[in-house]
């Protein structure tokens, strides 16, 4: 970093073309991450079609096959050069290499987060994190591999056994989230708890809703149980919706339209529209002043709580989505 820093500083052409490389590198990397993963990873996967039989039945298809041709058995002709050529380097670069390396840079380089030149080349790699949490993104890239990696490797097993893994692991990312604190305010750190605790109780309640061995759940218990996850989620993205609502400063959106609406009237030439124009244009002045009124008695305490947290929350809100 210091370097490429002194060498930006110098005006040097090529380290600016080799700085923006970079960050398209880094840029399309996260952008593909799950893909890449899954595609490394698959050329491991393998499904059995057939189990072994007795006599007079034969079995057509024993053993493994590989997932992405189902006519070549696995670790054998031509999968065995694919999976020791390309798939052993690819899972080694994607899903240890990368991370580690994204650890240690952001690790190195956690006294210059600050710099407003690492903050304009690599600030979307540490500004939602706190100093000594920087890494904390090389920790998202490893569980978003071993989600990926559960997804692949559990396909050939009963789907109740892949849904029980997969809850583990969300248990797993929200205990981590709960203990490390890693979010720079404390706004994010609660939406990203928030994200994945719903998540994980969706997981899990709906684990319940899968047939384990002679055990069937009944109709009632699915319907209600499906309801009260739809309510959990809408409520989940409810809160989001209003927490973001909150944050926004009305009173500067609103002075925003009014302009824009007073220059599409005045701009206006026939009159029916014009008369709409200043119709919504009135209406706004009047909503403006009314919002005014609630901003004098109430700025002081709003004004510092939106300053600090305003960036935080937009920014955390994605992971809900995740």
């Amino acid at each position: 970093y210091r370097g490429r820093g002194r060498r930006a500083a110098g005006g040097q052409s090529g380290s600016n073309v080799g700085i923006q490389l970079t960050q398209l590198s880094l840029v399309v990397m996260f952008f593909f991450w799950p893909m890449l993963n899954r595609t490394v990873l698959s050329l491991f996967a393998c499904l059995r079609l057939d189990n072994p039989v007795q006599p007079p039945l034969v079995a057509n298809a024993p053993g493994l096959w590989w997932e992405l041709d189902m006519i070549q058995q696995c670790l054998t002709g031509y999968h065995l050069k694919w999976a020791l050529a390309v798939g052993v380097p690819g899972v080694l670069l994607v899903c240890i290499v990368l991370p580690a390396a994204l650890a240690t840079f952001t690790w190195r380089n956690r006294t210059h987060a600050d710099n407003s030149y690492f903050q304009l080349h690599y600030g979307f790699l540490v500004k939602s994190y706190r100093k000594d949490r920087a890494w904390y993104e090389a920790v998202v890239c490893f569980q978003t591999s071993a989600a990926v990696a559960i997804s692949i490797f559990t396909a050939q097993t009963q789907i109740y056994y892949q849904a029980l893994a997969l809850t583990g692991a969300f248990a797993l990312m929200g205990l981590l989230l709960a203990v490390l604190k890693p979010h720079a305010t404390r706004a994010a750190g609660n939406v990203a708890l928030q994200s994945m605790g719903c998540l994980t109780v969706t997981s899990y309640v709906a684990l319940t809703m899968l047939p384990y061995g002679s055990a069937q759940p009944s109709l009632r218990f699915v319907r209600t149980a499906g309801a009260l996850l739809l309510i959990l989620n809408i409520a989940f993205i409810v809160s989001i919706v209003w927490k973001l609502a909150w944050l926004v400063n009305w009173k500067q959106l609103l002075q925003r339209l009014l302009e824009m609406s007073q220059r599409c009237c005045s701009r206006s030439r026939a009159s029916s529209i014009n008369s709409d124009s200043c119709l919504v244009s009135g209406w706004i002045a009047s909503l403006q002043a009314a919002l005014s009124q609630h901003y004098a008695s109430n700025i002081p305490v709003h004004t510092e709580m939106r300053s600090k947290d305003s960036g935080a929350v937009v920014g955390s809100a994605a992971v809900g989505g995740s």
